[in-house]
């Protein structure tokens, strides 16, 4: 048994039940090779490119993905969104907050500088719980 879905079952827990089963199925060097994700925004699901997610920031049952070009909306919740991105690539650093490492820029005690685009840096906060795992896997 992969996962358990109680009626009535909202379209974000379905597709979590669906994500987490396709992980179970498919293999890692399969997972590795996939360089994007879909995400449901409004009536339609969107292609994201995985190399240009900055960071993503959660609001409830609602994500922004921050790329370098588009601010994506997704009708999925963090946690949702956390398991089906690459851990080698994206680090939970908030409640409300996961990182691509790619785009860090420098880090201090309890903030994450990512590089900008253009102007200043964009500055994520580093949540205390989440604070030692994350420096422990730098």
């Amino acid at each position: 048994m992969v996962d358990y879905l109680l009626k009535p079952i909202p379209f974000e827990r379905f597709y979590q039940a669906v994500q987490k089963a396709q992980r179970r199925l498919r293999p890692a060097a399969v997972e590795a090779a996939r360089p994007y994700l879909f995400v449901k925004t409004e009536h339609r699901l969107q292609r994201v490119e995985l190399a240009e997610v900055r960071y993503l920031e959660g609001l409830q049952n609602y994500v922004i993905i921050h790329t370098a070009t588009e601010k994506i909306v997704a009708r999925q919740t963090i946690n949702s969104l956390e398991a089906s991105l690459p851990a080698a690539a994206f680090a939970r650093v908030h409640k409300s907050f996961i990182v691509s490492l790619a785009h860090i820029h420098t880090m201090e005690r309890s903030r994450i500088f990512l590089q900008a685009t253009a102007g200043a840096p964009l500055i994520i906060p580093v949540g205390d719980a989440y604070r030692a795992a994350f420096y422990a896997r730098l």
